[in-house]
């Protein structure tokens, strides 16, 4: 899953806006719960010196690109 900030575009098909509602550290991981219009994604990011971390509050833009396969919501 890809993150931008703000309300940068990935320039996928398959992409959200929403705002960051809890960031866990979590060693070399980064969890990021994301509220988009109700539904809460779940992402889990390796930290490294090319992603950006993100805090509560954060308004980010989730998603990937259509051929890295498909998302289902319950």
């Amino acid at each position: 899953v890809q993150l931008a900030g703000g309300d940068e575009t990935l320039n996928t098909l398959n992409e959200w806006t929403g705002t960051v509602t809890d960031a866990i550290y979590k060693g070399s991981i980064q969890q990021y719960y994301v509220d988009v219009d109700g539904t809460e994604l779940h992402i889990e990011r390796q930290i490294n010196e090319t992603n950006q971390e993100y805090t509560e509050g954060a308004t980010v833009t989730a998603g990937f690109p259509d051929t890295a396969g498909d998302l289902i919501f319950e």
